[in-house]
């Protein structure tokens, strides 16, 4: 199971989807380089903007990646790196794919002039 989601909102006219993630504190998507990755930012996160960035973890738990053969840390952040990067753009990123969203059952209703239709209860 993964541990993202879309959530999809449609209010008549869009539908929406926002990520979702239910990843725990402490997951790699929840972790950002640390200091020596010298990429402190104005709201005191440190990106790391590393080549190659894959979260390793000592048999303690401690999350570390290496680039150029250096050992860096990972440190805690507030969210999730995932849904940071797919929030911005999440229509518009990767191959297309069409799928079924959901169905909603409707009751349509004569307005005199033609249809609308509302939410059916179940």
């Amino acid at each position: 199971m993964s541990g993202h989601r879309i959530q999809w909102t449609f209010d008549r006219d869009e539908v929406v989807g926002k990520v979702i993630c239910e990843e725990p504190e402490g997951a790699n998507c929840r972790l950002t380089g640390g200091p020596e990755c010298y990429c402190e930012e104005p709201d005191g996160y440190y990106w790391c903007y590393c080549e190659d960035y894959h979260i390793e973890r000592d048999p303690d738990g401690t999350p570390f990646h290496v680039y150029e053969g250096e050992r860096h840390s990972n440190i805690p952040m507030d969210g999730c790196n995932i849904v940071m990067s797919l929030d911005e753009d999440l229509l518009e990123l990767g191959p297309r794919e069409e799928f079924v969203i959901g169905s909603t059952p409707i009751a349509p209703v004569w307005d005199g002039d033609g249809y609308y239709w509302k939410r059916a209860e179940s």
